[in-house]
């Protein structure tokens, strides 16, 4: 992943944009927002009802993720979107000192299907898969992902 993210900025060097490293604050905020959020929202989106009468059916991984909405308290939830919209305004001052923002995509190449039969393995993919994702989503930013390579596996490498 570092390489083929290192030769592609440097493609983007290349072709004159200046780059700087820099770090966007709050950004830790996404850690406890999105377990919070995801649960609820889609607990919200299936109806309790339908979840609980539905849930055999449900992937394990992604029931396991609801499942934890049912113990989350309302005041909760609203204190950590509370403190997101805070996040929001405060970190609209990075593109004060940049036009856009780039990191890999994810943490490290794919897994192979196989692989995630271990749901323990699953769990932790997705989140890996997630987490450099995670910031443009939590401060409401637009966001894509470009091609930067593939890995010694043959398996796809992006940077967003």
């Amino acid at each position: 992943m570092r390489a083929a993210y290192d030769i592609s900025l440097a493609k983007i060097k290349a072709a004159g944009a200046n780059l700087k490293s820099m770090t966007i604050p709050h950004v830790d905020g996404r850690e406890r927002y999105f377990p919070v959020a995801m649960s609820t929202h889609l607990l919200a989106w299936l109806g309790e009802d339908t979840f609980l009468d539905q849930r055999e059916k449900i992937d394990p991984i992604i029931r396991a993720r609801i499942e934890k909405g049912l113990a989350i308290k309302a005041h909760d939830y609203l204190a950590l979107a509370q403190e997101r919209q805070q996040h929001i305004d405060s970190a609209r001052s990075v593109f004060d000192a940049v036009d856009v923002v780039i990191s890999p995509t994810t943490q490290g190449p794919p897994r192979r299907v196989e692989e995630l039969n271990d749901s323990d393995v699953a769990m932790q993919a997705a989140m890996g898969m997630t987490r450099n994702t995670q910031p443009a989503n939590y401060f409401d930013w637009c966001a894509v992902t470009l091609p930067m390579g593939i890995s010694q596996e043959g398996l796809p490498l992006a940077c967003s």
